[in-house]
């Protein structure tokens, strides 16, 4: 667990300013589904006064990601599921979930860090109401 508490203060630490949201966007090697969902939502939480969102994801013979949004990222129109629609479309697969927390999962694992590079333009198309 400390291990954890550690990677959570890591990620909150290396916040990006898009436009006034802070993103964070990570591969997470060698955690699984669960794991990678309650990492996001643990740095999102630390995040919580400010519009955030946080995007993890892995590939682990299959690419994964999660993203989960504040209440004030998705007041400013970022959802979770939004965020990750470009990056689903790259790994093969789809982004589901509610607004504030998101997966997406598909088959070319090879294409996690090209779908985790669309993450920064997709938070600022979506901030700008495009």
């Amino acid at each position: 667990a400390g291990d954890r508490a550690a990677m959570i203060d890591e990620l909150v630490a290396q916040v990006n300013d898009v436009d006034g949201l802070s993103l964070v966007v990570r591969d997470v090697p060698s955690l699984d589904p669960g794991e990678l969902r309650e990492l996001a939502i643990k740095v999102r939480d630390r995040l919580q006064e400010r519009p955030a969102a946080v995007v993890v994801g892995n590939a682990d013979g299959k690419a994964i990601l999660v993203a989960a949004a504040t209440p004030a990222a998705i007041g400013r129109g970022v959802t979770a599921p939004a965020l990750l629609a470009d990056a689903a479309s790259v790994i093969g697969g789809g982004a589901g979930g509610k607004d504030d927390l998101a997966n997406a999962g598909g088959p070319r694992a090879a294409e996690l860090p090209a779908a985790l590079a669309t993450i920064t333009d997709r938070a600022r198309t979506l901030l700008a109401g495009a």
